[in-house]
């Protein structure tokens, strides 16, 4: 239930932002912000919620490979 309101309140806020925004002439703002609000509505969404990736996936998807060529460049010497 608590997801549920978080996800309907977070598409609210971006849905109404990205009109007031626009409105002002801000577009990139404005479609900052509603992508922003759909990412953590995509984490709140009751019928997605467990698909998403985790900060950890994330984070060893993106470091790995780079600390493996860094530590691979300065203990090789």
């Amino acid at each position: 239930m608590f997801n549920a309101a978080i996800f309907v309140s977070s598409l609210s806020y971006g849905v109404v932002y990205f009109f007031l925004l626009r409105n002002r002439g801000k577009l990139s703002d404005a479609i900052t912000m509603l992508l922003l609000c759909g990412f953590i509505a995509g984490y709140y969404a009751p019928f997605t919620g467990k698909k998403w990736p985790t900060v950890e996936i994330l984070n060893n998807a993106l470091f790995s490979p780079l600390s493996q060529y860094i530590f691979g460049h300065l203990l090789s010497k």
